[in-house]
């Protein structure tokens, strides 16, 4: 992510402040939705058990 991306993103994430645990992890399952949705469509390919056992998203 370019070093101007990640500022913005931070400044954003600190005006939002505390979140609730579900809050959380609802959108983290929106996120692993769209995800496979996006490997499904072939947008993106999704390389599971690379060393360590990571995924990897090109």
């Amino acid at each position: 992510m370019p070093k101007r991306a990640a500022e913005m993103l931070k400044e954003e994430i600190s005006y939002l402040g505390p979140m609730r645990l579900s809050e959380v992890e609802e959108a983290q399952q929106k996120v692993i939705v769209v995800v496979r949705q996006l490997e499904e469509q072939g947008e993106i390919m999704i390389s599971r058990g690379g060393k360590g056992g990571e995924s990897i998203i090109e």
